[in-house]
């Protein structure tokens, strides 16, 4: 759910056509590594559930970024969040 948020719509759309449904684990590495370009994100091996924080973006106009997979039980399954503080 990108919540109306413009920038969040091209990624949901990205997820949603190529996301991993039976590994979302899978999901959670893709964004670390896209977003960090420190993370070695395939080394971390099959996720189950995760929350990451760290910095992206340049020192005086960065975010902090949050990933967070885990178990929602109103939804039923996996959630993924990302969400970003900051400029």
């Amino acid at each position: 759910m990108h919540f109306g948020y413009a920038p969040a719509k091209s990624i949901c759309k990205v997820l949603m056509e190529h996301g991993n449904i039976e590994f979302p684990g899978s999901n959670a590495l893709r964004a670390i590594a896209c977003l960090s370009s420190d993370a070695r994100a395939g080394e971390l091996g099959q996720l189950d559930r995760i929350e990451i924080k760290f910095r992206y973006g340049p020192e005086n106009r960065g975010s902090n970024v949050t990933i967070t997979l885990d178990e929602d039980k109103n939804v039923g399954g996996m959630v993924m969040l990302v969400t970003g503080e900051g400029y």
